[in-house]
């Protein structure tokens, strides 16, 4: 049976899965640099040219915290995993 609380976080993925854009600013010195718009707290993405399925990437949130992301093929969809 799902709670309220579960149905509630379920309505916000969906809400930020359709909002999460990623806009590519550079694609130099082997990483592309994306500007994220739409994510609860994620508004870099840098990933390497040469990503691999469960390899890690840098997304930065918050005023100077940078964390690691796994890549699961799709940025945007590694974005949403992310914020899960």
């Amino acid at each position: 049976m799902r709670t309220a609380a579960t149905l509630l976080h379920g309505d916000r993925a969906v809400q930020s899965q359709e909002k999460i854009s990623a806009q590519l600013v550079a694609d130099e010195h082997g990483y592309n640099d994306y500007d994220i718009a739409g994510h609860t707290c994620v508004h870099r993405a840098c990933v390497p040219h040469d990503m691999q399925k469960g390899d890690y990437f840098n997304v930065y949130h918050g005023e100077s915290s940078k964390s690691g992301c796994r890549w699961d093929g799709d940025l945007i969809s590694s974005l949403r995993k992310f914020a899960a």
